[in-house]
């Protein structure tokens, strides 16, 4: 029986700066050890020519487009679906998150109104309904935690209008992050696109009424629930009443309503016996005394923090709501200054604004009646008259994000919601490299042989897009492991995808255009592998013969022989 040479696959580590990689020639000889402890080299040769490139996959992508999955691929795991994605592997996002440093910053239950500025051709009200659909969009804040849903979103003409009915304040997720609310799209039938060119939204109180965070008579603290003397019990000029609220004034631009409830606190100096027996009170005709003066604030300035010092607030309504010249409710209104800062008084770092004693009348005397303002509840509010531009919009689609920041118009298409262009199910090949030669050898590893082939089509990233190579497929359609060569006359370009920068391959199952075929499990690809045969090529033997020796047997030094050719130079 003729001898059968060893066969197999020998895959080539290249080192090299150079993006042309190492070319290496059919019948390239290597050796390998002997297995039997002999001594002896073995010696196999490479059964084609090949480039081998430098390039490394770096990632690998499954894409089933009709799904809208994407999964990562990891061969560490064990054998990967090919061109049957995994929804419980799929890391497939259509998010937008719309920030803004002020409005968002809620505890207490209230209602996000979000107003998308529709791009040209975008139907608002079809759009509006997609986003407020539960089958389709998932609207959600940050609580500090966790990503919880909105307990109620619905449409209102051109609005979306997500309640929060919690406790639970909308937070940002880490120092750097601005406050967001984030709306999750998946499913549905419409797979159309939303692109608008902004996106304006306000916030608003579910309860009109929040109490601030906390009071302060100079640094005294005054109890928000209970009340207290606003000025103490001799207030002087320059003594400052302090409100703090983080809800109602962080929000700069709006409308801000302060109510007191305000009760008169009388402190006599003298008893009347004593005013009549030491003052020595002129008595009228009518025997009528004269009244005492009355010692109260006549005159506040209120201020705010701008970051450097305390700057004049022009409020309306009862702006002095501490001359006790009459009790109960007191209400004033003023616009959040756009420089508002936190400030920290009493080491209580906040949003301040404190109401400052001008001037107290008849400060000085010493039998008038104090009159002492009391305040024994203080509530504030907010509202904005119209809604504001989104300081922060972020989108994310297919694995691509985009990020809009500014208050101003944005002036270009924002898109919102984008599914994948339909296609059969893919795999994306992601290298660090370029890719070029002629060819570059893959090996496939499959778990398994199958009885059915496939028609795969590799395609390689080109200037004008993905384009389709040839190839010369040594696996049989996919039906079992083995080696593809891909012709690739110029490199491929850099491109990115799923957010992702690199050189690409795409594989399509054109088979799934026409019917849905089983996953492709395959264990592993490898890079520059090329099959191989246990021979090697001997020195040119040159045999003498004398004349009439027609039987001449030559033998040959190492056997056994593969094949040979023979020469006669008959001259």
């Amino acid at each position: 029986n003729p001898a059968t040479p060893a066969r197999g696959y020998v895959q080539f580590d290249v080192n090299t700066p150079d993006d042309r990689g190492v070319h290496i020639k059919k019948g390239t000889e290597m050796y390998a050890d002997d297995p039997e402890g002999q001594g002896r080299d073995i010696v196999f040769e490479t059964e084609r020519s090949f480039d081998a490139t430098p390039a490394k996959i770096d990632q690998i992508l499954l894409v089933d487009a009709k799904k809208d999955i994407v999964e990562e691929a990891d061969f560490s795991e064990g054998p990967v679906g090919f061109f049957g994605a995994s929804p419980e592997k799929n890391i497939q996002r259509h998010e937008v998150c719309i920030g803004h440093p002020d409005a968002l910053p809620v505890r207490q239950p209230c209602a996000v109104e979000i107003r998308p500025v529709m791009s040209v051709g975008m139907m608002t009200d079809k759009v509006i309904g997609r986003l407020t659909d539960p089958g389709f969009a998932r609207w959600e804040y940050f609580d500090g935690e966790n990503w919880l849903p909105f307990d109620e979103v619905r449409a209102d003409n051109e609005i979306i209008v997500a309640v929060k009915r919690s406790d639970r304040p909308i937070c940002r997720q880490d120092a750097d992050s601005p406050y967001m609310v984030r709306c999750s799209m998946s499913g549905g039938e419409d797979r159309s696109d939303i692109l608008v060119q902004g996106i304006d939204l306000r916030t608003r109180l579910l309860e009109e009424w929040t109490n601030p965070d906390e009071m302060f008579y100079n640094d005294r603290p005054v109890d928000v629930a209970s009340g207290g003397y606003c000025f103490g019990r001799q207030p002087v000029s320059y003594d400052c009443f302090y409100i703090a609220s983080d809800e109602a004034l962080g929000k700069r631009g709006a409308q801000i309503s302060l109510t007191l409830q305000m009760r008169t606190i009388v402190d006599r100096q003298i008893t009347p016996e004593q005013m009549y027996e030491f003052n020595k009170f002129i008595v009228d005709k009518n025997d009528k005394v004269i009244r005492v003066e009355e010692i109260y604030i006549s005159e506040v300035i209120w201020e705010y923090w701008n970051g450097s010092g305390w700057r004049p607030l022009r409020p309306s309504g009862d702006v002095n709501p501490f001359s006790c010249r009459r009790e109960g409710q007191m209400s004033l209104t003023f616009v959040c200054p756009e420089d508002i800062r936190k400030a920290e008084v009493n080491a209580h770092e906040n949003y301040w604004i404190r109401a400052r004693v001008a001037f107290v009348e008849n400060n000085f005397s010493l039998t008038g009646d104090r009159l002492l303002p009391f305040a024994r509840e203080v509530k504030l509010t907010y509202s904005y008259s119209a809604l504001l531009p989104a300081r922060e919009i972020q989108t994310r689609n297919n694995g691509e994000t985009s990020r809009f920041s500014g208050a101003g118009p944005i002036g270009q298409d924002i898109v919102l919601y984008r599914a994948f262009k339909p296609e059969p199910p893919c795999v994306y090949l992601r290298f660090d490299r370029p890719l070029r030669g002629y060819p570059v050898n893959l090996y496939f590893r499959l778990a398994g042989q199958f009885e059915e082939e496939r028609d795969v089509e590799f395609q390689a990233l080109t200037r004008t897009g993905f384009r389709k190579i040839k190839t010369q497929n040594g696996t049989d359609g996919f039906s079992d492991s083995g080696i593809v060569s891909l012709f690739l006359g110029e490199a491929t370009e850099k491109g990115v995808f799923f957010g992702l920068e690199g050189y690409w391959l795409r594989l399509v199952d054109n088979g799934q255009r026409r019917q849905e075929k089983p996953p492709l499990p395959v264990e592993n690809i490898e890079m520059n592998v090329v099959d191989v045969v246990q021979q090697r090529r001997e020195e040119e033997l040159r045999f003498p013969t004398g004349t009439y020796e027609a039987v001449r047997v030559l033998r040959l030094e190492n056997t056994p022989v593969q094949s040979c050719e023979v020469w006669v130079d008959e001259l």
